[in-house]
């Protein structure tokens, strides 16, 4: 994970404009279709970033935990294309888009290290959609666990419940469940609450 800069690296008129705030489990940020008035910084817990069709499905973007920013595209649009939403007690800390543009133009170290978190994100996105069109589920949910565990271990244990984790798959949570029994039946998997050992490849 590449993080973005801390709050110290930021110029001080940038540190001046920010606004720190306190959020609940469950309570958005901002809504889809609100004003794009400010960038997002994750201090603490877990932000779930959604996009709402026109059809009435939500589509999981992405989650950003501490360290990580969200709303990047606040900064080139009038108007929030997602919904950002708290997991758990969190807290975030804004910055007004006009502040922080500002702030990137001036201090061209922040600008690249911007554009590196921004790349990083794209290819986040680009291996979330070659990991949904992967078929079987069976797969699908073996690629996710080889991806998920540590280099040089063979157990994950995951920050999240196992219903989060089949939106991000793109899988409803009966066939998530039924998958993962299957392979720890067969032997592939063994499971413990939010941990998963993988005990062979297939």
């Amino acid at each position: 994970m590449l993080e973005f800069p801390t709050f110290a690296q930021f110029p001080p008129a940038l540190q001046a404009a920010a606004v720190r705030r306190k959020l609940q489990s469950g309570e958005s940020v901002f809504r889809q279709g609100d004003e794009a008035l400010a960038f997002y910084a994750v201090e603490r817990g877990r932000i779930r970033v959604v996009s709402h069709t026109r059809t009435g499905r939500t589509v999981l973007l992405y989650r950003a935990v501490a360290g990580e920013c969200f709303a990047e595209t606040s900064l080139f649009a009038e108007q929030y294309s997602c919904e950002a939403i708290a997991d758990v007690p969190s807290q975030v800390v804004s910055f007004p888009t006009a502040a922080l543009v500002a702030a990137l133009r001036f201090k061209p170290e922040l600008a690249e290290r911007f554009l590196q978190v921004l790349s990083r994100r794209i290819d986040s996105l680009k291996e979330r959609v070659n990991l949904q069109n992967i078929a079987p589920a069976r797969d699908r949910v073996l690629e996710y666990l080889f991806v998920a565990v540590p280099p040089g271990q063979t157990t994950v244990a995951f920050d999240r419940s196992f219903r989060e984790i089949a939106d991000e798959l793109n899988l409803t949570q009966e066939t998530l469940y039924r998958t993962l029994a299957e392979l720890e039946r067969e032997g592939v998997i063994s499971r413990q609450k939010r941990s998963i050992t993988l005990r062979r490849t297939a």
